[in-house]
């Protein structure tokens, strides 16, 4: 009886290879815009609710609907699993590379500037979740701290993505900052929302009170949202989506150039329709880092060519634009900064010193362990029954992960400024463009709880996005170390 030869196992082939790769950076193109272009609305509307699989009672509060809708049902649409989709889609691919000789790739666990304390962080959190578990004797989850897990999960799948995959993010964030402009000046434009609920949008009316307005002459004027949750929210996404974009911008020519600046010029539109102050100083200060620094690049670079004259062309676009509805709406947008005696302005003020006094005194009680993950809200409740979530991602990390769970985010949010710098003093300044969307960030986040991972996902995935971007950058343009001999 003569012995069969061993089974060879099938390696797949490098053009089904291919055709996984492209359906894994589709589906990541997909959802990144889907994420950032729309609004779910606590999936009471919008695409997430879109063909429905499963129906729950409602998670999170939602404001701007009517009696009806805050008590209908979460619908839990399709495209809700686009991020499993993505998950198994990569997985997928992972492993047959792994099977196929010469295609294998290392795996990179990203930057340890951005590595460690994010697992730093995210140990604190499923600590701090065990242990309200164990405190209250349950192992259901609150809401906000749902919440978290998932924003945590997210940033984490984005990051590691990014530093593996290097997608292509330029299409997908000019889409993103061309939608979401676009309605934010037409929201601020016509006064009251345009009638996308089916993408998300909120109801808005500016004689209510739960809208985010300006009070111009005694009316109240709507402040732009877009497809977004909150005017901050929509201007924290388009200052850190436009300044990704700058290099792509500085690096284009022809068509590619045209498309982007106009991206841009729409973007910019739907910031100053936001009318929101620290966005605005943080993409001022975003861009102008790029500029100064890049305008030493081409003189550092002899390979580099001169400035053509049409390369100017989108600066003189922006600054044409930006200054026409600077002009049109001159009295609405500076009523930001002349009108701080307002009841809007004078009430908006004290409540974020009031929250922020609160913060720090939840943090004097409870200085090592905070008060937990997603558990900002209801401790401080307990001490005001009218605090609210306070305007400081650094405060909000403190108060609910104590001062370990701080010092692992100030190591997160300076890591970038630390290594710039250490490059820049050894002369090579070619990190510094590319650190503008990082400041952006850092500067809102002293104003804005975002992107603090309980304040919301979509903020996480910016964090992220931002994230696997400097990562990607400092492995280019970073040496790698010699080995000792």
């Amino acid at each position: 009886m003569t012995s069969q030869p061993p089974a060879i196992a099938k390696q797949p082939n490098t053009s089904s290879l291919r055709r996984i790769a492209a359906v894994v950076q589709g589906l990541f193109a997909l959802s990144l815009v889907l994420t950032l272009a729309t609004h779910a609305n606590n999936w009471r509307v919008g695409p997430l609710t879109w063909l429905s699989i499963v129906r729950l009672a409602p998670l999170l509060p939602t404001r701007f609907l009517d009696a009806a809708m805050q008590q209908a049902p979460m619908a839990i649409g399709v495209l809700t699993l686009l991020p499993l989709a993505l998950g198994g889609s990569w997985l997928l691919l992972r492993v047959l590379e792994a099977r196929t000789p010469g295609l294998r790739r290392p795996w990179r666990w990203g930057w340890p500037g951005f590595t460690w304390p994010l697992l730093g962080l995210t140990g604190l959190a499923l600590l701090s979740l065990a242990t309200q578990a164990l405190r209250v004797r349950s192992a259901a989850l609150a809401p906000a701290q749902v919440l978290a897990v998932g924003s945590l999960a997210l940033a984490w799948l984005v990051y590691l993505f990014v530093v593996n995959e290097r997608p292509r993010l330029t299409w997908p964030l000019a889409a993103v900052v061309t939608v979401q402009g676009l309605v934010a000046v037409a929201q601020f434009a016509v006064q009251r929302d345009l009638g996308l609920a089916a993408l998300g949008e909120l109801r808005l009316d500016p004689a209510t009170g739960g809208a985010s307005v300006l009070l111009v002459d005694n009316v109240r004027w709507l402040r732009g949202y877009g497809l977004t949750g909150h005017p901050n929210l929509l201007a924290a996404l388009l200052a850190l989506a436009m300044l990704l974009l700058l290099p792509d911008l500085a690096a284009a020519r022809g068509l590619r150039r045209l498309v982007l600046s106009c991206a841009l010029v729409v973007g910019l539109l739907g910031l100053l329709a936001t009318v929101s102050r620290a966005a605005w100083l943080a993409f001022g200060l975003g861009a102008g880092l790029f500029v100064l620094a890049s305008w030493r690049q081409p003189r550092a670079a002899a390979s580099r060519r001169a400035p053509r004259r049409g390369d100017w062309l989108p600066i003189a676009v922006l600054s044409g634009a930006g200054l026409a509805f600077l002009v049109l709406y001159s009295r609405q947008l500076a009523s930001r900064f002349l009108s701080l005696g307002s009841v809007i302005e004078a009430r908006s003020l004290s409540e974020r010193g009031r929250d922020a006094a609160i913060a720090l005194r939840l943090l004097s009680q409870h200085p090592w362990q905070g008060v937990g993950v997603g558990n900002y809200v209801p401790s401080a409740r307990a001490l005001d029954p009218a605090a609210r979530v306070v305007h400081n991602a650094p405060l909000l990390a403190l108060a609910e992960l104590g001062l370990v769970g701080g010092l692992f985010w100030g190591w997160l949010t300076l890591a970038p400024f630390a290594v710039a710098a250490r490059a820049s003093l050894r002369g090579d300044p070619r990190l510094l463009p590319h650190l503008a969307p990082w400041l952006a960030l850092v500067m809102m986040s002293l104003w804005h709880p975002l992107p603090w991972f309980s304040a919301g996902w979509r903020s996480t995935v910016l964090l992220a996005l931002l994230m696997g971007v400097w990562a990607n950058v400092v492995c280019a343009l970073t040496p790698p170390r010699e080995p000792a001999p």
